[in-house]
């Protein structure tokens, strides 16, 4: 499993990096508050919303919550035959039914829009249409994605599902280096599709390695079928919540200043760099162990390896963090500053960048306490709580926006207070929802040593931190060097910090 997370991480790192780098292309060819016309990004982040609520509802968590832990079944108790006819009635039906609402989706697109941005101008509006139009296709080609991923994950073998958004990312970088200029959004839309094409292409080959030979089946009455199904609904009640979330949001950004859809993004993408490289990665390699465990009712090794990944994930996150916000500017102006973007950009994407980090923990966390739940079937508990979280994050939203005037920040806060409450209720539920009954996760000894070699990084980071200011000023050159040395001096310091308090990173 070791070996599985750090490959998933090292995958993560390269991918989120190349996403860091594809946002300073957007940056500094489109910028955020000034940028109009086709050099708009508000207009492809809002077109972004009805493809990417097809993949989240339909693709996205669904498909490995409730296919993983039947197919791992099928596989560990030697039914490999049956498992194979349930991912081929798997792919048929789920391709044809995506098929079909992408057709309605084109169709009723400018209707579907209309409603996510109401505060956008006919032209923008008529902008969004058609680049959502264009980016339909790609929930297709990420429904086989999502299946192959799946039966990889249940077999364990997790390169290719590692390289998969690596060449996503690299196509939407070439899309933007070749096109952006002169095709404005265009570019970087079509980069999308291609991209989303070659997420489920470089896997092809493995998955036919294993034994997936494909054979159309509609028969929709398998038992197995049924099971799936079962779990599916309350998890895509869930995930429909969660994305009325996202469209509120978007909603709202549409009647904000322009560039704040743009600007949330971008500090939403560095802050998923730490959660995606840690968080993500521990939790889908996870996730495999988790369901063969309970699959074989292993309930005391099951708590343990969900302890274990626990005290993985916090030990790094919370570190990661507090160093992001400390040097929330400095790694904003490193990322995204030249061209287009200037400092009205960086200090808006920074503030919320510091925001949208307080609940970086509890957004690393959830995947890995939800998995948990998925392991043993028990998709309702966790759907529940994404609901109240969710109700809860829709609320903020629309106070800290529309009553206390707080902008783009609002809507940062309201995702970091919902994600740190959907933390606490998850692990409150954990002992009295699943059979394991062993114990509770969280050790005061262990988190009080982490927290106090954190606090003691980041007093001596910020120290240095404002030394370096003092010497070499502001500028590009001088929030290089910050980030740069105040990086590798808290590293060293936390872990030199948790060695001379005598945590020991095992259960």
């Amino acid at each position: 499993m070791l070996s599985g997370a750090v490959l998933l991480g090292v995958s993560s790192l390269l991918s989120r990096l190349l996403g860091l780098l594809r946002d300073r292309l957007f940056a500094t060819t489109f910028g955020a508050v000034t940028a109009d016309g086709i050099h708009n990004l508000d207009t492809y982040y809002a077109a972004f919303r009805l493809p990417d609520m097809l993949f989240q509802l339909l693709l996205y968590g669904v498909i490995s919550a409730s296919f993983i832990p039947i197919f791992s079944a099928y596989i560990k108790k030697d039914k490999a035959e049956e498992g194979w006819a349930f991912a081929n009635s798997c792919t048929t039906i789920l391709t044809t039914f995506l098929f079909g609402v992408v057709i309605l989706s084109l169709i009723f697109a400018p209707w579907l829009v209309k409603l996510i941005v109401p505060g956008f101008s006919q032209e923008k509006l008529d902008l969004t249409v058609n680049l959502t139009r264009i980016m339909l296709i790609s929930p297709l080609f990420f429904g086989f994605s999502s299946i192959w991923q799946s039966i990889q994950n249940s077999f364990g073998k997790y390169f290719y599902i590692a390289l998969a958004p690596v060449v996503y990312n690299l196509s939407i970088i070439l899309a933007t280096i070749i096109g952006a200029k002169e095709y404005g959004v265009y570019a970087i839309t079509v980069g999308v599709v291609i991209g989303a094409f070659l997420h489920a292409a470089v896997q092809f080959p493995e998955i036919i390695r294993l034994g997936f030979r494909f054979m159309p089946n509609w028969n929709w009455r398998r038992g197995d079928l049924k099971e799936m199904g079962k779990l599916i609904i309350p998890r895509v009640v869930g995930l429909s919540v969660m994305q009325i979330n996202l469209v509120v949001d978007t909603i709202i950004g549409s009647t904000l200043a322009t560039g704040s859809i743009t600007v949330l993004n971008y500090a939403i993408n560095l802050n998923s760099l730490p959660m995606g490289i840690i968080g993500i990665s521990i939790s889908i390699v996870a996730f495999g162990v988790f369901a063969e465990l309970a699959a074989l009712e292993e309930h005391e090794k099951f708590f343990d390896h969900l302890k274990e990944n626990f005290y993985k994930i916090i030990y790094l996150i919370i570190p990661a963090a507090v160093g992001m916000i400390i040097l929330k500017k400095e790694i904003v102006g490193v990322i995204l500053s030249g061209g287009k973007f200037g400092e009205q950009d960086i200090v808006l994407t920074a503030g919320t960048l510091g925001i949208l980090s307080i609940g970086l923990a509890a957004q690393s966390i959830n995947p890995l306490l939800s998995r948990a739940y998925f392991a043993y079937k028990n998709t309702k508990t966790p759907v529940l709580i994404s609901i109240f979280s969710v109700v809860l994050n829709i609320v903020f939203s629309i106070t800290l926006t529309k009553i206390f005037d707080f902008g783009v920040y609002g809507l940062a806060t309201a995702t970091s207070a919902a994600g740190l409450i959907q933390w606490f209720l998850l692990q409150a539920f954990l002992k009295n929802k699943l059979p394991h009954k062993q114990g509770k996760i969280l050790e005061f000894g262990k988190i009080s040593k982490i927290i106090i070699a954190t606090a003691v990084m980041a007093a001596i980071v910020f120290v240095a931190k404002n030394l370096i200011i003092n010497l070499a000023g502001q500028g590009f050159i001088s929030n290089a060097i910050q980030v740069a040395i105040c990086g590798i001096l808290g590293l060293l310091v936390y872990f030199a910090s948790l060695k001379i308090l005598k945590y020991k990173n095992g259960i």
